[in-house]
């Protein structure tokens, strides 16, 4: 492994344009999405090949300028600007954020992975609820005043999504697992029905879950994000099974997760292999013919 680190590393100090490479002409990526949730709305620099999304996570979780989340990320160091806002102030800088995230820098998505820190069970308390909590000492704040604040902005950028047409990003999963199970989403994919919802990792490992919600509900897609690495074992199980409950093919989606283009690529060949894997034991079993698998490949 020390070989290999130090053979990756000559190759980007010889090219420094190799990292680009590895996306374009190696993986043939033609667009990824770039959650830069230290610089929110950014597309690193090349609008060519990433596109960005609006991460919400950091107006969610912090209602005081002592409170982070779990980047360590807090409104207050990220923009300046809200310092001495009121509530009805910070709230509308919050969503022109997302807006402008759109409609000025081309953003394909908001995202939420507040999973990390609390339950994804989001309810819908009143504005005068958020707003007692906003600017409270965060020692003072106990857990179902902090989630009344976030789920009421979370609302109202979901109604922002649906009102500009683009889906919400929520990671499912493998966060804090006593409340990241999927199902609980479903009172807020049921509250807005003509928003998008991409549940993220199949949910790991609610897997059958996520299927589930995509069955009954046409506004939900999966997203096989970043499961063929946490188990190939459980990407082939849960590509086999959305096949069989998801209405629709292009309900069904992946991305590699990555970090580095190293990584994306191996991303990549995983996802190959569970494909593969699966249409051809689709096609065995009689479930599909070879053209319908290819298809579903394309």
């Amino acid at each position: 492994w020390e070989e290999l680190s130090a053979a990756i590393h000559r190759r980007h100090q010889e090219d420094r344009d190799l990292h680009l490479k590895i996306l374009k002409e190696q993986c043939r990526y033609r667009a990824g999405l770039a959650d830069i949730y230290w610089d929110p709305g950014s597309d690193l620099g090349h609008p060519d090949l990433f596109r960005p999304v609006v991460r919400s996570d950091v107006f969610i979780t912090c209602f005081h300028p002592d409170a982070r989340d779990h980047d360590d990320n807090s409104p207050w160091l990220l923009f300046p600007q809200v310092k001495g806002l009121g509530f009805d102030e910070y709230v509308h800088f919050v969503l022109d954020f997302h807006r402008r995230g759109v409609e000025e820098k081309g953003a394909v998505a908001f995202k939420l992975a507040t999973a990390y820190e609390r339950p994804i069970a989001i309810g819908d308390p009143s504005y005068e609820r958020a707003a007692r909590v906003y600017l409270q000492d965060p020692g003072q704040v106990g857990d179902q005043d902090r989630h009344a604040y976030g789920d009421y902005l979370i609302n109202r950028t979901c109604a922002l999504a649906a009102e500009l047409g683009v889906p919400y990003q929520v990671h499912t999963g493998l966060g804090r697992l006593g409340g990241s199970n999927p199902m609980n989403l479903e009172p807020l994919i049921s509250r807005y029905p003509e928003l998008r919802f991409v549940l993220f990792h199949g949910g790991y490992p609610w897997c059958s879950q996520v299927g589930a919600l995509a069955h009954n509900h046409p506004n939900v897609l999966v997203d096989l994000v970043w499961l063929p690495l946490i188990s190939t074992t459980a990407a082939v199980r849960s590509l086999h099974e959305y096949m069989e409950v998801v209405p629709s093919s292009d309900r069904i989606a992946w991305g590699s997760d990555s970090w580095t283009s190293e990584e994306a690529l191996g991303a990549l060949l995983a996802f190959q292999h569970v494909l593969a894997r699966v249409l051809a034991e689709k096609v065995e079993d009689g479930y599909l013919g070879a053209e319908e698998a290819e298809a579903f490949a394309q």
